[in-house]
């Protein structure tokens, strides 16, 4: 019994860390119990003709005893692959390395919309590979930070529904460097995240391209995001988590920027379509409450909220060039107990504030996911 209450709670834990850190850390700051934790879904919008389902699958895993005293870290996020080792140099100071692959999904080509309408005359394939190579230094049991240098190449090309006479943006290599700042204890709250990160990026072989007509004023660019999350414990009650996130830079464009809106997305709010607003700065804000009937029967209670600027492109003219939107959600978290605790997550989602010019004038989503640890 012990053990199925630690399984359904690092399972839980991962399915916190993927809604609210997934968009920005791929890795855990924190050791994981189980070598492999793997979880199944499917995401998508009701009763609409413009969003677009999304298949969840997500494999974390984390191994050692290698060579070196190494450390494995393998994640997978559906069409991302992303594995690496880390290597201890001394007690405070580590090395590691990573190779990173994204299959179709690379840009988001398919997420394209125009004030709540997706245009798939517009629409594109990205493909990529990037190397990373990084240093991390902890200052203490709860401060840390970290140096990376990365080149990633990139490949696009239409899909079988854009218009031949919009041009997809070029293949090119983006050459990054960057440093983060983790933080994990109780500054706050009960349990205390933080997340700072600063990248700055140069691409070679950059042009104009059928969706931007000033790409090439913006090969070198910066990227500035913060991420804080707090957890407040209710005794015999549940916990109130609350998280604020920001992302912004110079000379981002569609491709380095950033996306919000939906469950998937990078910025998430529940209920609208998956990365439905391309934007070049954002402040968002989730508050979550669980309430715990048992161990294995929690209810949660979301909402969510971000306001941003969108890119100055010609295709989003007719989209407000900034707005503010909401979200508010329920999910539950149910443990199968005749298949030792197997979690099923069930979460739906309701947009709030939509343009008044939006073609869809209410936004719903729901996801059905499960998960399991070995």
């Amino acid at each position: 019994m012990t053990s199925i209450k630690n399984r359904l709670k690092v399972i839980n834990q991962l399915y916190s860390l993927l809604l609210l850190l997934l968009p920005i850390i791929a890795y855990s700051e924190v050791p994981q119990e189980y070598p492999n934790i793997i979880a199944l879904g499917y995401m998508a919008p009701l009763a609409s003709e413009e969003g677009l389902s999304t298949p969840l699958i997500i494999w974390k895993h984390q191994s050692s005893n290698y060579s070196g005293d190494a450390t494995l870290d393998v994640f997978l996020e559906t069409s991302t692959l992303i594995a690496g080792f880390t290597y201890p140099l001394d007690y405070d100071l580590q090395f590691g390395y990573q190779l990173a692959g994204t299959m179709m999904s690379e840009g988001f080509g398919s997420d394209i919309y125009i004030n709540g309408s997706r245009n798939e005359k517009l629409t594109f394939e990205g493909n990529s590979l990037m190397v990373n190579i990084f240093a991390k230094y902890t200052i203490n049991n709860q401060w840390s930070v970290q140096a990376e240098v990365a080149r990633k190449s990139l490949w696009f090309k239409q899909t079988i529904f854009s218009n031949s006479e919009v041009k997809p943006p070029d293949n090119h290599l983006v050459d990054q460097n960057g440093v983060k700042m983790f933080y994990d204890g109780a500054m706050l709250s009960d349990k205390d995240g933080l997340m700072v990160s600063l990248t700055n990026g140069n691409r070679n072989q950059w042009h104009n391209w059928g969706l931007d007509n000033d790409a090439a004023s913006k090969k070198t660019f910066k990227r500035f995001q913060l991420k804080w999350e707090h957890t407040f414990k209710q005794s015999e009650f549940g916990h109130l988590d609350t998280s604020y996130s920001a992302g912004t830079g110079t000379d981002l464009d569609l491709i380095s920027g950033y996306r919000v809106g939906g469950m998937a997305g990078q910025y998430p709010v529940l209920g609208y379509y998956r990365n439905e607003f391309r934007v070049k700065d954002v402040v968002a804000f989730r508050l979550l409450q669980e309430i715990e009937f048992e161990k294995d029967r929690k209810l949660q209670i979301i909402i969510d909220w971000a306001s941003f600027h969108r890119f100055t492109v010609d295709y989003l003219d007719p989209s407000p060039e900034s707005q503010t939107i909401g979200g508010l959600g329920v999910g539950f978290f149910y443990g199968i107990r005749s298949l030792k605790g197997l979690p099923i997550f069930f979460t739906y989602g309701e947009g709030l504030n939509i343009h008044k010019d939006s073609k869809e004038k209410h936004r719903r989503e729901l996801s059905l996911a499960m998960a399991v640890a070995f």
